[in-house]
């Protein structure tokens, strides 16, 4: 498993535009077990988005797809956005919805 933490933060009144663009490029990726943004409650103009992956080789595919390259590549999305200011990469090991057979989990490291 592959999970990102990413905080963005939008330029004043533009997060939900933001959203929306940045989210349109975001679907039905394979290998994608979740990738939800959310609002902070504390700030208007945060944006939080996290990703679990099958793997690290998964993520990358998925990134560089043509479609989900032109989304964040957006010329529109960038300009809604002052900057990217976390990046924290975490490997997700249990939790309601991640393994639904509770079958199986990774080894912890």
């Amino acid at each position: 498993m592959y999970g990102l933490i990413i905080r963005f933060r939008a330029k004043p009144g533009k997060r939900d535009e933001f959203i929306d663009v940045l989210s349109a490029g975001y679907q039905n990726m394979e290998g994608c077990h979740s990738y939800i943004f959310a609002v902070d409650p504390a700030d208007e103009d945060l944006i939080w988005a996290t990703q679990i992956w099958e793997s690290h080789e998964a993520h990358d595919l998925a990134i560089n797809r043509p479609d989900v390259r032109a989304c964040i590549n957006d010329v529109k999305a960038r300009d809604l956005l002052i900057e990217r200011e976390l990046r924290v990469v975490v490997t997700p090991v249990a939790g309601q919805g991640l393994f639904n057979d509770g079958a199986w989990r990774p080894e912890r490291s």
